[in-house]
């Protein structure tokens, strides 16, 4: 099996490399998946005002820069994103832009690359913790940018990834002083404890967000499938009757056995799980893979925003003869959305494979 599995590995940065070349920034561990721990507080009582996700304050990531660990950031570029991004100084834009000096440098100015207006607007510099915050969820850094990276979860990959970052320059920017980590902490203190309290004291209220089938009641499976499209085309075939490759076939998975896919071999970790591929367990199986199956080898790191997970699961839905129906609240007149075309687009990496780190090497053109 684990011959098997490494092979599965390899398998997985060829494709990426030769066939599919459009996905995040950088990533997690490809081939020693490790486990993912949590890395934002998720603040009660500071929900937005029309009820949607609880605030989320990302962890300040200068006290890890001293101890980074540039070889892992090494590594993980390398498996990750060298088909998609040029390290070297003086190196062409490829895919994704050239990626050497960019610490320091200011948002979307790379030489010889066209940004998107998303990312053009935000402006700055990347600094470390510009870095840690795109690297976290590109899509709440810059709200629009065609970046389909879901995000790294572990603070520690994201500052092994900015050391090794850092490194690519003849003049490395400085790392973070004692006083600069110190203030940086202070101001995460305080930024919690005004977020917890809500106005006029009293206890911190219960988060408050749409539940999972309020975001299927108006899900949007085309921009499921657009998501899926940009992350896995090289990994899974999505077509009636279509053969295994990196990764299972993903056609009329909704309802079906968890790692039952005919032509597949499961991890035992999957295996183990039991059940059907339910809507809750679809949704938890994307949020955080090696939570849901500790010990998988699929190492794609989890979508963090709940309303681009509802759009997959229900694009998954949606490849089917008979697609499974909504929830009930869900389907409820006026809001269940028209379902999408069947496609062959694909899914953000549900197989359970060592997949090449969601191929999260570099941004889509115009990010």
């Amino acid at each position: 099996m684990a011959g098997l599995e490494g092979n599965k590995a390899f398998a997985a940065v060829l494709v990426a490399g030769m066939a599919f070349m459009v996905a995040g920034f950088v990533a997690d561990l490809v081939v020693h998946p490790e486990e993912l721990e949590k890395t934002a507080i998720t603040i009660q009582g500071a929900a937005e005002s029309m009820g949607g996700p609880a605030r989320v304050i990302i962890p300040t990531i200068l006290p890890l820069m001293a101890k980074a660990d540039v070889s892992a950031g090494a590594s993980t570029t390398a498996q990750a994103c060298g088909s998609c991004h040029s390290f070297t100084q003086g190196g062409a834009a490829m895919v994704g832009p050239n990626l050497y000096n960019v610490v320091g440098a200011k948002v979307a100015a790379a030489a010889g690359y066209s940004f998107s207006s998303a990312l053009t607007k935000v402006g700055g510099t990347w600094t470390y913790e510009q870095l840690n915050k795109w690297l976290y969820d590109p899509q709440s850094f810059a709200p629009g940018t065609h970046m389909t990276y879901p995000g790294m979860r572990s603070i520690q990959s994201r500052a092994d990834v900015i050391g090794y970052l850092r490194s690519l320059s003849t003049a490395p920017v400085a790392l973070p002083t004692s006083a600069e980590v110190a203030a940086a902490q202070a101001a995460q203190k305080k930024e919690e404890s005004a977020a917890a309290v809500p106005a006029g004291g009293g206890a911190p209220a219960a988060p408050v967000g749409p539940s999972l089938n309020q975001l299927l009641a108006s899900a949007d499976p085309g921009k499921g499938g657009d998501f899926a499209a940009q992350a896995c085309g090289s990994c899974h075939s999505f077509t009636k009757g279509g053969a295994a490759m990196v990764g299972p076939n993903l056609y009329d998975m909704v309802g079906a056995p968890i790692a039952g896919t005919p032509g597949y071999s499961f991890s035992p970790s999957l295996k183990k799980v039991g059940g059907n591929w339910d809507f809750g367990k679809l949704d938890d199986w994307l949020t955080n893979p090696q939570h849901f199956a500790p010990g998988t080898t699929m190492s794609y790191a989890g979508i963090p925003q709940p309303k681009m997970r509802a759009n997959v699961v229900d694009y998954l839905r949606t490849l089917s003869d008979k697609p499974v129906a909504l929830p009930a609240a869900a389907a409820a007149p006026g809001k269940m959305p028209a379902p999408a075309a069947k496609s062959n687009a694909p899914v953000a990496k549900t197989a359970d494979t060592t997949t090449p780190g969601a191929k999260t090497g570099t941004q889509t053109p115009n990010p």
